[in-house]
């Protein structure tokens, strides 16, 4: 023990021998006497016997070198009361926190309902971030949403993250079974081409549209489209797939568009291709947030020059 611990300790001894600890106590307001209850007592007893080489060891029965506790009922009566202040507490925070998320909720659907001539701005919607996809995917599963699904699906591709792509790919795969026409039809390629922004950073979104460029990819939909044949169908979401790549920014993408200017047999296909390289060097060049902000002026017609 160090010669400044030293002093101390007799201090204590004496004190204890003079119930000077009464005193102390009785200023506390305790009755009892004796020194202070402990927050936590010592409730086993280590043996500490010797081995055969005279080492120290713990008893058999007993936990060697770990002492177990037990609280008194002053840790007790501590916790109590702490408990007893934190609860209210802790139920107005609950119940300001499901009003906040009610409320962040309300206008992620009051702002997906309004009507755009030309979808939801990309800087705004961008705003509400990854928490606002349970609000969005609870939408899509609502028929009585339907009307403004192909704003849901484009709010969804435009925040971007990969949670998003498990969504779209299934509304366009599971979703609907035989004919879809109207509101559902235009969903389905906003959807399709919307897959692009969320490529960037989802593998599996990436392959997804590469594959998709492929006519034949489209064969075992689960709809149709009304008036339409499949092999019409498989066109048009073919189309969609490489209009989707240049806004994933991945280097296989413009490959790949590359490759479908130069060799692809399908003019459509050919022409969107040679269409996408140039998008994908705009963005690579100014970002994908200048691009759109560019492209909502000119379908504004507000111009919008580089």
């Amino acid at each position: 023990m160090g010669s400044h611990a030293a002093p101390l300790v007799a201090r204590l001894r004496r004190a204890r021998s003079r119930g000077e600890w009464e005193a102390l106590r009785a200023c506390a307001g305790h009755r009892n006497r004796g020194p202070p209850t402990a927050l936590y007592e010592e409730s086993s007893t280590i043996d500490r016997s010797k081995d055969g080489r005279g080492h120290t060891r713990g008893s058999l029965n007993q936990p060697s070198r770990v002492n177990s506790y037990k609280a008194s009922p002053r840790l007790i009566s501590l916790i109590l009361t702490a408990i007893l202040c934190v609860l209210p507490t802790f139920g107005a925070g609950q119940d300001a926190g499901r009003a906040k998320a009610d409320s962040f909720g309300a206008s992620v659907r009051e702002f997906a309902r309004r009507t755009y001539v030309h979808g939801p701005p990309y800087a705004q919607t961008r705003r509400f971030g990854r928490a606002a996809l349970p609000t969005l995917e609870a939408m899509l599963s609502d028929s009585a949403d339907q009307q403004s699904w192909p704003t849901v699906c484009s709010m969804i591709s435009h925040l971007g993250y990969a949670d998003g792509y498990p969504l779209l790919h299934q509304f366009i795969w599971a979703r609907f079974k035989g004919t879809v026409r109207g509101p559902q039809l235009s969903a389905l390629r906003v959807a399709q081409q919307g897959i692009g922004f969320i490529a960037a950073e989802s593998p599996d979104a990436l392959r997804y549209l590469l594959n998709g460029t492929d006519p034949n990819y489209w064969r075992h939909l689960p709809w149709s489209e009304s008036g339409e044949s499949q092999e019409s169908v498989g066109l048009e979401f073919a189309r969609l797939s490489t209009s989707a790549l240049p806004f994933s920014q991945n280097p296989l993408a413009r490959a790949t568009l590359v490759r479908l200017r130069d060799t692809s047999t399908i003019q459509p296909l050919r022409s969107q291709a040679e269409r996408g390289i140039a998008e994908y060097d705009t963005i690579a060049v100014h970002g994908l947030s200048w691009y759109m902000a560019h492209v909502e002026a000119v379908l504004s017609g507000k111009g919008g020059g580089r």
